[in-house]
């Protein structure tokens, strides 16, 4: 994931960026503070049980769809 962002709330963090397999905007919430400069690459795992996915057409929610 390519950083554009991150959005420090205090007690977690989002960062937004982009990953190299597609151009749709991805959010990872981390736990806690979390610091990463526009532009560092970072990777990232996930259980994909936490995972919500939305769809890019029309923002709805694809609960239930397989990873």
């Amino acid at each position: 994931m390519t950083v554009e962002q991150v959005e420090s709330m205090g007690h977690e963090t989002f960062v937004y960026g982009r990953t190299g397999q597609s151009d749709e905007l991805t959010i990872v919430h981390v736990p806690g503070h979390f610091e990463a400069e526009p532009g560092a690459s970072l990777a990232f795992t996930f259980d994909p049980v936490f995972a919500h996915l939305f769809s890019s057409v029309d923002g709805r929610s694809l609960k239930g769809a397989r990873i």
